[in-house]
Parts: structure tokens; C-alpha cells; sequence
């Protein structure tokens, strides 16, 4: 992004940037607090390892590792998600007709090893006019939601495209915990999250791609009846 680009920017797109900018210089403070704390535990381990108390390094260490790699992971996907919205603010995308029902099967099977007790419903599918890796990038983030909120009790994911007289609406739908009407106002925001651990920015990647081409997000949900999720995209161009 140059100076052009910033320039070129609306009112309200400038307001969004800085918003994202300075969120995620906020919460990236967090790991990396953690990860400063977590490097001193390590070193103290060490130091008490050279003195010939190793035990420490057995008992210890694993779990101060694990934790480590953990903040490691959250950081990435802070600034992957952070790249990727300013991506749909500024780059061009390459729309075509994705075949809908080819690309939500190719994704729902990454997910395989997570499915034993959920049952995967997939109803009518029409084209969509979208740039398919962006597209995959949404089926992908809507499904892993659904997925993770009806483990380890199991469920039902279902998933189907609406069409429109110019609008197509991709419909992910689970019967997992739901959302609470205050979580659902914020949960497309950059890093906001009810979740131990993670980022934040899986919607509101989402979000920023659907808006990148024209379309909008909308969720509907109540805790302890699952929740549908909503992402409408312009019809195949004719």
C-alpha cells in the first residue's frame, strides 16, 4: 500500500484502517507479553538444568513450549488476517462462475478427521460470480465455525446457496452452542472473539471478502439453537 492508495481511500475506508491498525498493534501486545514471559520461564530452566537440576527441563518445558507455539500461532493469524482484509480493500479480484457444489465438497473434506459425529447436509447449489480463491477462504472459515461448535457433542452442518433475481446467498447453518445477540453485533469485527486463544479474524475476513465484492454478511443465531450464517454474492454476470 502507498501513498496513492491511502489517498484514493473514502472517508469511511480511512476510518476502517486505522481502526484495524490500531487494534491490531493493541492485541498483538498480548501474545507478546506472554511470550517475553514465557522466554524467562525458559531460561530459568535452563539456568537450573547447567546446575545440574535437568528434571526441570522434563517436567517443565513441554508445556512451556506448547504455550509458547501457541502465542506464535495467534500472532500469525492476527497479521494473516490483518494482510488479507487489506487485500480486499485494495487489491483487484479475479472473479469467474464458481461452481459452488464442486468447491464447498472440495472444502467440506479438509475437514474429514473432524466430522466423525457430525452429519454434513448439502442442499441445491447455483454458480456463483467470485473470485474462487476468496470464495474458498469463506466456505472454509463458515464451515470450521460450525464444525468447532458442536464438539465434541456432534451435529448437523448444513450447507446450500439461495438464488436471487442478482444475488446469489451461500447458507452455512449448524446446530451447535448458538450465539448471544451482543456477541453476534461485534463477532464481524477485527478481533473480537469469545473463544480462549484465538485471533479474532476469522469473520471479519469474511466480512471484508464479501464486501470486496459487492455483497454483504448477516448471521442468525440464539444460544443453545445453533446458528446460520449468510454471505450473499453477486449472481453469475451474464
Amino acid at each position: 500500500m502507498d501513498r496513492d492508495d491511502v489517498s484514493s481511500m473514502s472517508g469511511a475506508d480511512k476510518q476502517d484502517m486505522h481502526r484495524l491498525i490500531y487494534h491490531l498493534s493493541h492485541d498483538l501486545r498480548n501474545p507478546l507479553v506472554n511470550m517475553y514471559a514465557l522466554l524467562n520461564d525458559m531460561k530459568l530452566m535452563l539456568a537450573e538444568a547447567e546446575a545440574g537440576r535437568q528434571a526441570v527441563l522434563k517436567k517443565e518445558m513441554p508445556e512451556t513450549l506448547k504455550l509458547f507455539e501457541l502465542s506464535v500461532s495467534r500472532m500469525s493469524e492476527m497479521i494473516s488476517g490483518t494482510n488479507e482484509i487489506c487485500h480486499c480493500m485494495f487489491d483487484e479480484l479475479q472473479c469467474e462462475a464458481v461452481n459452488m457444489q464442486q468447491l464447498v465438497e472440495r472444502v467440506v473434506s479438509r475437514f474429514e478427521g473432524r466430522l466423525s459425529n457430525i452429519e454434513v447436509s448439502l442442499g441445491s447449489f447455483s454458480d456463483v460470480w467470485a473470485d474462487p480463491l476468496a470464495l474458498a477462504r469463506v466456505v472454509e472459515q463458515l464451515v470450521d465455525n460450525g464444525v468447532s461448535s458442536m464438539l465434541p457433542a456432534g451435529g448437523k452442518l448444513s450447507i446450500s446457496v439461495q438464488g436471487g433475481d442478482d444475488s446469489r446467498t451461500l447458507v452455512v447453518s449448524d446446530t451447535g452452542s448458538g450465539i448471544s445477540q451482543d456477541d453476534i453485533k461485534q463477532m464481524f469485527l477485527p478481533f473480537y472473539t469469545t473463544k480462549q486463544g484465538a485471533s479474532g479474524m476469522g469473520l471479519a475476513v469474511v466480512k471484508a471478502l464479501a464486501e470486496s465484492h459487492g455483497g454483504r454478511v448477516r448471521c442468525e443465531s440464539e444460544p443453545g439453537s445453533g446458528t446460520t450464517q449468510y454471505v450473499t454474492f453477486p449472481a453469475v454476470a451474464v
